[in-house]
């Protein structure tokens, strides 16, 4: 092991120790969640909203908190402004009036409807169609985790999110990848999966890419990606989901998560990871120009100016080195996603920057 190889290993292995107290607690987190969860299949028309931002479902006399997720999805059930709905929901009087009084006419016209509600604590943190498909989270985890310390990875992070999950995990074999314009890339290989118990995300499986020198994560091709949707459910009236029904659906997920697990590291799957990113490094932007397009994939103003000065600065600890090349607007964007303080943002800039790459490299 050369001088180098032995500073990006023991770089690594500080960086997993130094993750390890909040890798646990997450994992905690995410089994604690899906052990508060309450489902309850409610026609629309038995909702009831109050000026004070809160649901009842008919059949309780207590009523709910409104998390703004849930409001968001009813916004989008009903064809409604969701940014005007959630901020009616907290705003003055009059505008709590228009809440209330717009989200019960919209549910007393929507007769038949079955809405699934999930509610977490005093809150309603999700208001779901009728055909979602519940999974437990932790027990999907727990077969991605099984499997990949089968395969020799190594957990190196968990996220529990408001509304989103995520692990990762990495072989912890350091892979060198000479390129031309971007110098020598040491990486690792590995998955990333991720679930939403409340309709923020699919339930995805990626393989995931870490560099070394930067600590910069990023996925790239999708293993699976599952919406929870399943069989419309007809009753109507109140009904609460059993343990058994949600399992029968989450081991059937947790085997395929463990199939394609046992696969992970295949020569063709590395192979094509390595040439994705030699391809990318061979790509030359405008950065500038390709700066100027980013707002419209998610990236907000504040964003943009920390990626701007993180590509003036050009340093190597950020993983930037070489040419403006599509390979380095990606990390010059990993790296603005490892400074900001929300992991689900984190998640979704890493994400940007595998959109930003997938649309030259295929």
């Amino acid at each position: 092991m050369t001088t180098k190889e032995s500073i990006l290993r023991n770089k690594l292995d500080s960086e997993l120790r130094n993750r390890s107290k909040d890798i646990v607690k997450a994992i905690q987190h995410i089994e604690e969640t899906g052990e508060m969860l309450d489902d309850f299949l409610v026609p629309s028309k038995k909702l009831w909203f109050d000026n004070n931002g809160k649901v009842s479902m008919g059949f309780q006399d207590q009523s709910m908190g409104l998390h703004p997720n849930a409001i968001y999805q009813l916004a989008t059930r009903f064809g409604i402004n969701a940014k005007d709905l959630q901020r009616e929901a907290t705003g003055k009087k009059w505008e709590r009036e228009v809440f209330t009084n717009r989200l019960n006419a919209y549910a007393t016209e929507s007769q038949g409807r079955n809405l699934l509600v999930r509610k977490v604590g005093p809150d309603a943190k999700a208001i779901l169609s009728d055909r979602y498909r519940r999974l437990n989270t932790a027990m999907i985890f727990l077969s991605f985790l099984t499997a990949a310390q089968k395969a020799g990875s190594t957990l190196v992070d968990a996220t529990h999110g408001d509304l989103r999950d995520f692990l990762e995990v990495i072989h912890p074999e350091i892979v060198e990848i000479p390129t031309e314009k971007n110098g020598v890339i040491h990486t690792v290989f590995g998955a990333q999966i991720r679930n939403s118990d409340f309709g923020a995300s699919k339930l995805e499986l990626r393989l995931y890419q870490m560099n070394v020198v930067c600590l910069n994560g990023m996925v790239s091709k999708q293993m699976i990606s599952d919406v929870h949707l399943g069989s419309k459910i007809e009753e109507t009236g109140h009904i609460t989901f059993t343990e058994e029904t949600m399992n029968a659906d989450t081991k059937a997920r947790a085997l395929a998560v463990r199939d394609i697990m046992d696969s992970l590291y295949s020569v063709e799957n590395l192979t094509r990871e390595r040439e994705r990113i030699i391809e990318a490094s061979d790509i030359e932007l405008d950065f500038p120009e390709t700066i100027k397009r980013l707002p419209k994939m998610g990236v907000n103003q504040g964003e943009v100016g920390l990626l701007t000065k993180t590509l003036m600065e050009n340093n190597p600890e950020d993983g930037l080195q070489g040419k403006n090349t599509l390979w380095k607007m990606a990390q010059g964007l990993t790296a603005v996603a490892n400074k900001v303080e929300n992991e689900e943002r984190k998640r979704d800039l890493q994400d940007i920057a595998s959109g930003l790459i997938n649309e030259y490299v295929k």
